[in-house]
């Protein structure tokens, strides 16, 4: 992984980065942090072509400036989302579910190719909260929350 705020020669991949529409307007509903969020893109920026990314805790810890505990309390949650998770200590695997790097038939194929025990993406049900009573000028009144 490159250092933080390193400069660094922009170069334009010549393989595709697939993203599922509907894993990824999930994210809003997963109740995310934005260090959570920030780790998760920063994976699927860093994927190789099958949807690996080659990353200790330590080396997200270190281009984050945060503990490797964090990161490994960021990378379970992230497997109980059923996002990406880790298959060994150098790696961790993106859900073909959500994201994937490559044609868009080694996609396809990689979907197919999933386990049966492989984490599956749940997106929790969203409920709008009502509005709330609130005093005005001494009347109560509802407002949006």
């Amino acid at each position: 992984m490159r250092e933080p705020h390193q400069q660094h020669e922009s170069v334009i991949d010549d393989v595709e980065i697939h993203v599922n529409r509907e894993a990824l307007g999930a994210l809003a509903v997963f109740d995310l942090t934005q260090t959570e969020l920030k780790i998760l893109l920063r994976l699927v920026a860093l994927m190789e072509p099958g949807g690996t990314v080659m990353a200790t805790r330590d080396d997200i810890a270190t281009y984050f400036g945060i503990g490797p505990t964090f990161v490994s309390k960021v990378t379970t949650k992230l497997k109980s989302l059923g996002l990406a998770w880790r298959t060994d200590i150098n790696r961790i695997q993106i859900n073909p579910n959500f994201a994937f790097k490559g044609t868009r038939e080694a996609w396809m194929e990689a979907v197919e190719a999933l386990p049966e025990d492989a984490p599956q993406i749940l997106v929790p049900a969203y409920e709008v909260r009502p509005p709330r009573a609130a005093s005005f000028r001494g009347k109560r009144h509802l407002r949006a929350v």
